[in-house]
């Protein structure tokens, strides 16, 4: 599957085009906000370690990993938490929202996940991008306390009670 993105996207980043509308304008304002911040935090640390919860195709990741090769001259990590699967229930599905339902389809195929993994090899040398597939409530709590500079979060943006 890496191979054929690689060869699909003409070895370069890839966003499909069933979900060139989720890819908006205010995506854009949102990375070049996302830059900004970074340049803003590295008046306090040389370097930076990010915790990314939601990655998705890995277009923040990226955004974040640009931000960070730029203003932190010793490089940074960035760790993506994301379950890369099925995440639509049956209300959502039912609404039949075209968008998001090709999203899950996405999903459900697995595409997602192999566009994160190829879109991430995109980023600047300096910078080490780990992840791991599954929901935050089940990885966090593996990770160590304070073992971030920041956090940013952009998963699943439904509440349970």
């Amino acid at each position: 599957m890496r191979k054929f993105l690689r060869l699909l996207s003409n070895n370069s980043v890839y966003l499909p085009d069933a979900l060139r509308s989720h890819v908006s304008q205010t995506s854009l304002i949102r990375h070049l906000m996302m830059i900004a911040t970074t340049r803003i935090v590295s008046k306090r640390f040389s370097s930076l370690r990010l915790l990314e919860i939601g990655s998705w195709l890995g277009a923040s990741a990226l955004a974040w990993s640009h931000g960070i090769s730029r203003y932190f001259p010793e490089g940074g990590e960035i760790l993506c938490v994301d379950p890369w699967g099925q995440f639509l229930d049956k209300v959502e599905i039912d609404q039949g929202n075209s968008h998001y339902l090709k999203m899950d389809e996405i999903a459900q195929m697995g595409l997602a996940y192999e566009c994160f993994l190829h879109n991430i090899s995109f980023a600047p040398q300096n910078i080490c991008i780990n992840h791991f597939r599954g929901c935050s409530a089940d990885v966090l709590p593996y990770l160590s306390d304070e073992s971030f500079d920041m956090i940013y979060i952009d998963g699943d943006h439904t509440y349970d009670k």
